[in-house]
């Protein structure tokens, strides 16, 4: 895949705001990306941060109503 596609879909991925836009963008991703084992790997790796970045966000909220 061109990286400037690879790019965007790492973009649309880091940019989600919603667990609903996250699930969307790496869905379509990885149908783009299905037989390109690098951009796949880009692609779970952005995953991870941002399961990491809901996370992190869901303690936080969750601590300040506390």
């Amino acid at each position: 895949l061109p990286e400037d596609e690879i790019a965007a879909m790492l973009a649309g991925i880091a940019n989600a705001k919603t667990a609903g836009e996250a699930r969307s963008a790496i869905d379509t991703a990885r149908e783009v990306a299905a037989h390109d084992p690098a951009a796949l790997a880009r692609i779970d790796a952005a995953v991870e941060l941002k399961r990491a970045d809901f996370k992190s966000r869901s303690k936080r909220e969750t601590e300040a109503t506390a």
